[in-house]
């Protein structure tokens, strides 16, 4: 009699859940036609009135105009608040959806908004993200497993995600693939190691021109690891 009580209470309740969810759909609708016309002001508290009644997209969306440009600026009129854009990113992320997953695993993998440095959190994000398909975070998990960042190190696993990405039209994460499959190929200490020599590879292939020293930074120094390999290396990446 119990389970049958509450089986009944479930049912009673469930018009009004979908009800909810089908509200929240439509102010997103009017959200998103608002911003596919730039009007983003507008479309914000429509957006906050979807996103707190549970809408993903909404939650993302919001995380996503919070977090500003790359260059830490606000986006569309909307004040810049990285703390506020990684609370909605985390709720997206709490749902699964793809965007929110990726939005708050730079902030685990960076220490923005408020959140510490967390690698493996990251990575995890980063993964769930690239699984259901999205190219930046595809990318991104490829170069975690060849730096060993959150996980171990796997070239072949960062080769893998980087084809992932390539086959959606990422030409970058081919160019990736492609020097990590190359047996000269060292295993890179840290981020500075990995593009200094991408950088090397780069202006030799595409513009003819010797790879030079990019300095050291004295906190962070940039090694030359290009300079220290076989004479012939260049031009097996450049086939």
């Amino acid at each position: 009699m119990r389970l049958l009580a509450c089986l009944a209470a479930l049912l009673v309740a469930l018009p009004a859940w979908a009800a909810a969810d089908a509200q929240s759909e439509a102010l997103w609708q009017r959200a998103d036609a608002l911003m596919q016309h730039n009007q983003y002001q507008q479309a914000l508290p429509l957006l906050l009135d979807a996103a707190e009644r549970g809408h993903p997209r909404a939650q993302a969306a919001l995380g996503n105009l919070y977090a500003g440009d790359t260059q830490g600026h606000s986006k569309h009129g909307i004040p810049y608040d990285m703390t506020k854009a990684m609370y909605w990113y985390g709720k997206a992320a709490a749902q699964g959806h793809r965007f929110g997953e990726y939005g708050l695993a730079n902030g685990y993998m960076l220490g923005l908004g408020g959140l510490p440095v967390d690698q493996v959190k990251a990575s995890q994000l980063f993964e769930s993200s690239a699984q259901k398909g999205l190219v930046d975070a595809q990318e991104a998990i490829g170069m975690s497993y060849e730096l060993g960042r959150g996980v171990p190190h796997d070239r072949a696993k960062a080769i893998a995600w980087a084809r992932a990405a390539q086959q959606q039209g990422d030409y970058f994460a081919g160019a990736f693939a492609k020097i990590l499959e190359n047996p000269n190929t060292p295993t890179f200490r840290n981020m500075d190691d990995m593009f200094g020599f991408f950088v090397g590879v780069f202006s030799y292939c595409w513009r003819g021109q010797f790879p030079k020293p990019l300095g050291r930074d004295p906190i962070n120094p940039n090694y030359e690891i290009w300079l220290h390999v076989a004479p012939n290396w260049r031009d097996s990446y450049c086939r």
